[in-house]
């Protein structure tokens, strides 16, 4: 701004001495007022300059905000997407695997009681999930259908006074695993017991639950509505 006033003054000067300004006193007044108006004009400049900045940064303000909401809405829409096949696979029995992906899940218990023999092969016949289709209800049997990391789960609960056996978890017919029932000789209590394993498994493996081969086992397996004996797996 001092070098606008410098400008000024000196194109003022020249003009006073041209057009023969009466006295310095005048020509100094006439460029006084003139470098105010300019100044105000200046300062006019500036403040719209300054406003304008404000309502550039404001629009990019409320820009960068659209663009959030616009991104968020697009991650949950494809978060929503990949939740509802999930729960429409649920709602339709939990049968089918979501395409494109090697999901693998099963459950299933006894739907009755059954009595205890050795080497025999637990079948529970009831499926609540099977997903792969890997699961067979009617032997029992669960067949490896892609290898990886597998997780176990079997429960057997003992029918009253008497009942006991060692129960095993079989891969191609090996033990991997192995509970022991066993209801107290005094009173009939149905006291459960639980077994868990982590497998790495190969295509076509079969893996089941049986009382041991060996091992004398005596009495019943219950499973009701108030206990339910199963066997459960899913891949890792």
């Amino acid at each position: 701004m001092e070098n606008y006033f410098l400008v000024f003054a000196v194109i003022v000067t020249l003009t006073c001495a041209v057009f023969g300004t009466s006295t310095e006193e005048d020509c100094f007044q006439a460029n006084s007022e003139r470098f105010s108006r300019i100044e105000e004009t200046l300062k006019k400049l500036e403040n719209e300059n300054r406003n304008l900045q404000n309502v550039v940064e404001k629009q990019q303000n409320k820009i960068s905000k659209l663009e959030g909401k616009v991104q968020e809405q697009e991650r949950m829409g494809k978060d929503g997407n990949q939740y509802k096949n999930r729960s429409l696979r649920l709602l339709e029995g939990g049968s089918q695997s979501l395409p494109g992906t090697d999901q693998v899940a099963f459950y299933a218990y006894l739907s009755k009681t059954e009595a205890i023999s050795p080497h025999h092969t637990l079948i529970f016949d009831h499926v609540e999930t099977n997903v792969g289709q890997a699961y067979n209800q009617h032997s029992g049997a669960f067949t490896v259908p892609i290898s990886g990391v597998y997780i176990f789960s079997y429960t057997v609960f003992p029918n009253g006074v008497g009942s006991y056996a060692s129960v095993e978890l079989t891969v191609n017919s090996m033990p991997h695993g192995a509970i022991f029932v066993d209801s107290s000789s005094a009173d009939g209590d149905y006291t459960g017991c639980t077994g868990f394993a982590v497998l790495a498994l190969k295509q076509g493996d079969v893996c089941l639950v049986r009382i041991h081969s060996t091992y004398h086992s005596a009495g019943k397996i219950e499973s009701d509505s108030v206990m339910r004996s199963s066997f459960s797996g899913v891949k890792m």
